[in-house]
């Protein structure tokens, strides 16, 4: 039996180390538009790059999820899949992985896929991928393993702090007028992500 850990790019990890016996890891990575220029959210990507970019463009910059056929590609070579997505309320990649599954379930009917909605993006993302390699390292059944990380991830929270604003600006979240102010004022904002991942 093989076991396949996949997230999309709204976790930290492109690869992984100490990966439990039989088991892989695959990044599916989100891409992000910024004019006309598409970067790829993988570990060739070059985040200084991007983000000049970004701060000199007006426009707002635009993010796509991975299509259900990402999804599928990323299923190959294993029976027991686990799949950590960035927040289904900010995010198609959810859908994206749930159309996969049943795509591939039909075309594979004894393999076993979990989907967890992370309701969540970075470093949550990443605690549940990491507890999910140590549950298969555990020896653990499939369904043992997802009991275990339904029950971790309702204790799991996302604290963040954003240093710039300007994204918020131009995608129209946040007024100018206040972005000018917390520009200024050189004010680093602290969120806490909702139990619901909006």
């Amino acid at each position: 039996m093989t076991w396949k850990i996949i997230a999309d790019s709204g976790c930290d990890f492109r690869e992984m180390a100490n990966l439990a016996k039989d088991t892989q890891f695959e990044s599916v990575p989100l891409t992000i538009q910024v004019e006309n220029e598409i970067f790829v959210d993988n570990k060739e990507l070059d985040i200084d790059l991007m983000m000049e970019k970004m701060y000199a463009s007006s426009a707002a910059s635009k993010s796509a999820c991975p299509s259900p056929d990402d999804y599928l590609k990323s299923f190959e070579g294993a029976d027991k899949i686990f799949v950590v997505t960035i927040t289904g309320t900010l995010s198609g990649s959810n859908n994206s992985a749930q159309v996969a599954k049943k795509i591939f379930l039909e075309e594979h009917p004894d393999a076993q896929i979990h989907v967890i909605d992370s309701l969540s993006a970075g470093g949550e993302v990443d605690l549940l991928v990491t507890k999910l390699n140590e549950l298969i390292q555990q020896d653990l059944s499939f369904d043992e393993v997802v009991e275990v990380i339904s029950r971790y991830q309702e204790k799991t929270k996302l604290l963040f702090v954003l240093a710039k604003v300007d994204n918020l600006v131009k995608n129209g979240r946040l007024s100018k007028l206040l972005g000018t102010v917390v520009g200024l004022l050189n004010i680093r904002m602290v969120g806490e992500a909702s139990q619901t991942g909006t």
